[in-house]
């Protein structure tokens, strides 16, 4: 029979001596499981293949008192990553555990491939299926014979966000002791529900009462299933949420059934992180997303809590009052206020909700383009992304995946590193009419454009049948090979995507699913230059990776000569752009300039108008006053925003104080032009300070531990901190972000140090010379101030006058 719907997610099942995947289809709004008959394999490379598939005939291993045998052998040809075609076993086995145990008594014979592929990666990359596409399927008895067309479509899904609120007078909360209170959700279908076991003395919208803590989780499980939802969202939901609410449900008795029918969850811890399995549904966590999206630049974020997060994504905060989680019992307690923390808990379940509208159709999109499960890609670093999306092309081409690097091999690749771009260093100082020129995708397109790949890479083919790198590596032009073939189709793919883009109503669905989709490439895209250099990579390539970075350094170098033969003046240049200053032209003459570089560059590369910026920044280097830093600037373009690199305010280990002084410096110097006004921004702040009118909320500073307290050497402020906040119940480990504030008690500034919520007062004199006169002086002393003359009343000529 015929079928077709909405592939969500994939699971794996055994039985009677064959390995299915389970499909989880969304039909006509409603999800079922098919199971498709999928053998695990393995390829081994020997002398003898005909001989060796005779063996295997008769052969079995013991594992675990559990005799293991060789469901299968066919002989094949295939491209190996040595570059030459050779037949090989292809070697099927009944159960994917039962792959490394055949390649381990294999060994013997030779070298085994592709044994440490994960099953579903497999099945995915053989059947060319898309997580989250459209399918039509061939089924009989629930089992899919044959899958006969994908097609890509808006995905209707039912997203429920949820969160729980946990009981405990001193931290950490433990499971065994400290209960759950509530558990909030947030959905289309429902709004904001928040399930719990006590009244709301001023009847809240949305509140469901329930008799006891165990009728609660019940009751949750019954919702998630009643709804029938597709992605389960949280935050920090993965380490926190999920495995709080499975301890619970053991301590009382019951089960945590958020699966399809009712069914368990599967939860591994591994180390600062963790994976949720529930059969049917996808579980989100918009933590490691949002840390994910910091790292890459996508977002600028300076702690990853959920307000931080839905500020950053979504701009001002819902309307319900923030609660210290250490106060949350208080509320429960007092009858007076108890609904405001029922609003609370919507709020924070409703908070998910909104960034997940946001940020939900770019995770799509990634397991659409790299074919790795919505599941896993949330998660995914995007070395792993691109490697799916380089297995299944792989796989079409009949190209052996290479195997994973052992560990000496990947600290050989660690111990040499590649030179990266060119930089040219600007002079510190204040400039007009700036314009900056970008390369699009320069290391994707110097890929494309000069064939650089694994499989091309040939030191010994003539020169003339060769793209030679400024380095001298060879790579062959005559057949387009896996990378480069890969990445040609997606810049194509978001080219046009781009187009049409221009054409749609930007507030439509498919506008908003098109944006999602080119964003989502974009970041794809971006990653395989560093795939390439990537020490753990199956396709690391040292040549190709310092090829495209020497092309680049050639490009950009040409491009500064050709810049200063026209009588422009460069100012600043790193690794893909281009700072050039008007002085002597106009406009018109920057894009004729343009116009020429591109008659020359290869037809794949191309440099853009990135922008016109009527004034800038650039500052010194910390260490050395008068030399120009590497991506350290402000410049304001010509609608009056100010694009910022490099500084403080963009980094959470600054205190708000000290960010906010900066900025509005910037702004007096960028907009006004005025740097008498910023000289008194920044007097009047240290007015403030000293008068200790600043709330001690301006003077958080919050910096990550890289390990835990007790692990470190040399106790410096933050660890000082969290020393002092685990002493009073604080939980805090490897990988917590800590907020502390300098105070006046102590003889250091580490013994200064307070947690933020323990912090009584503070000490000014830290602030002003390690805060705020640091952050604004790398500006101001480019206009000719000193420090002294803005703790004091004292003048001295400046520049600007």
């Amino acid at each position: 029979m015929k079928r077709e719907g909405y592939l969500i997610d994939l699971l794996h099942s055994y039985d009677n001596e064959q390995s299915y995947v389970v499909l989880v289809v969304k039909e006509e709004g409603r999800k079922t499981f098919y199971r498709y008959p999928f053998d695990p394999y393995f390829y081994l490379e020997t002398e003898d293949p005909e001989q060796v598939q005779k063996d295997l005939d008769s052969f079995s291993v013991l594992y675990k008192d559990q005799v293991v045998k060789v469901k299968r052998t066919e002989i094949v040809e295939r491209l190996t990553p040595d570059k030459t075609w050779k037949k090989l076993l292809k070697i099927y086995c009944y159960h994917p555990n039962h792959v490394p145990m055949v390649h381990e008594a294999l060994k013997p014979y030779g070298k085994s491939y592709e044994y440490k592929i994960p099953y579903l990666h497999r099945f995915l990359a053989d059947t060319k299926l898309i997580p989250l596409n459209y399918i039509v399927f061939e089924e009989e008895d629930h089992e899919v014979k044959e899958i006969l067309s994908q097609e890509d479509r808006m995905i209707p899904l039912n997203v429920m966000a949820f969160d729980i609120e946990v009981y405990n007078k001193t931290n950490p909360p433990d499971p065994r002791s400290n209960p759950i209170i509530m558990i909030s959700l947030y959905s289309k279908n429902l709004g904001g529900k928040v399930i719990t076991y006590r009244d709301s003395p001023g009847g809240v919208d949305g509140v469901i009462t329930v008799r006891d803590e165990r009728e609660m989780i019940e009751r949750f499980c019954d919702i998630v299933n009643d709804e029938d939802v597709d992605l389960l969202i949280g935050y920090n939901s993965a380490m926190f949420d999920i495995p709080y609410l499975k301890e619970r449900s053991k301590v009382l008795g019951t089960s945590l059934n958020l699966g399809l029918d009712y069914s368990g969850i599967e939860y591994r811890r591994h180390g600062m992180s963790a994976t949720v399995r529930i059969p049917g549904r996808v579980h989100i966590d918009f933590y490691p997303v949002m840390r994910t999206l910091g790292g890459m630049g996508a977002v600028r974020i300076q702690r990853y809590t959920l307000e931080e997060a839905y500020r950053n994504i979504i701009g001002d905060l819902l309307g319900s009052k923030n609660i210290d989680k250490q106060e949350i019992w208080r509320y429960w307690d007092d009858d007076n206020l108890r609904d405001v923390l029922f609003r609370y808990s919507i709020g924070d379940s409703r908070a998910v909700y909104e960034i997940s509208k946001v940020v939900l159709p770019v995770e799509i999109q990634l397991t659409k383009a790299s074919g790795l499960p919505l599941s896993e890609v949330y998660h995914a670093p995007t070395s792993k992304m691109v490697e799916s999306a380089l297995m299944r092309v792989a796989v079409d081409k009949r190209y052996i995946i290479p195997n994973l690097p052992k560990e000496s091999e990947v600290r050989l690749r660690m111990n040499n590193p590649i030179k990266g771009g060119f930089v040219k260093m600007p002079n510190p100082g204040v400039y007009e009419d700036i314009i900056v020129f970008d390369f699009r995708g320069m290391y994707p397109s110097i890929v494309v454009s000069h064939n650089v790949d694994w499989y091309s890479y040939d030191p010994d083919a003539p020169e003339e049948e060769c793209y030679v790198s400024p380095n001298g590596y060879k790579f062959r032009k005559d057949s387009e090979t896996l990378i480069p073939y890969v990445l040609k189709r997606l810049l194509s793919l978001r080219g046009g995507l781009k187009d049409k883009l221009k054409t749609l109503d930007k507030n439509s669905r498919e506008y908003e699913h098109l944006f999602a989709k080119t964003q989502a490439l974009k970041i794809l895209i971006n990653s395989f230059f560093g795939y390439l250099g990537y020490a753990r990579s199956r396709w690391y390539c040292r040549e190709c990776a310092s090829s495209i970075t020497a092309w680049g350094r050639y490009y950009i170098t040409n491009t500064i000569q050709k810049a200063e033969q026209r009588g422009f003046q460069v100012l600043y240049a790193d690794t893909d752009s281009l700072f050039i200053l008007l002085k002597g032209h106009d406009k018109d003459d920057a894009l004729q300039f343009l116009e020429e570089v591109n008659r020359q560059l290869p037809s794949d590369m191309e440099l853009e108008f990135e922008g016109y910026y009527p004034r800038g920044v650039f500052v010194s280097k910390r260490t050395e006053v008068g030399k120009g830093a590497k991506k350290k600037y402000a410049l304001i373009d010509d609608r009056g925003v100010i694009k910022i690199r490099g500084f403080e305010l963009v980094r959470r280990d600054w205190s708000e104080i000290a960010k906010e002084t900066q900025l509005k410096v910037l702004e007096a110097i960028l907009k006004d032009g005025d740097p008498k006004k910023a000289v008194k921004i920044v007097k009047d702040v240290i007015s403030s300070l000293k008068k200790g009118e600043v709330p001690l909320d301006k003077l958080i500073i919050y910096t990550e531990l890289k390990r835990d307290p007790k692990n470190y050497a040399v106790i410096s402020p933050e660890v000082a901190a969290a020393v002092k906040a685990r002493d009073r119940g604080v939980k805090v480990g490897k990988g917590s972000i800590i907020g502390y504030v300098i105070g006046k008690t102590g003889k250091t500034v580490s013994e200064k140090a307070e947690y933020y919520l323990f912090a009584k007062d503070y000490d000014p004199d830290y602030y002003i010379n390690n805060q705020v006169l640091p952050a604004v002086m790398k500006i101001l002393r480019e206009l000719g101030y000193s420090e002294e003359e803005l703790k004091t009343n004292s003048r001295q000529t400046t520049l600007w006058e």
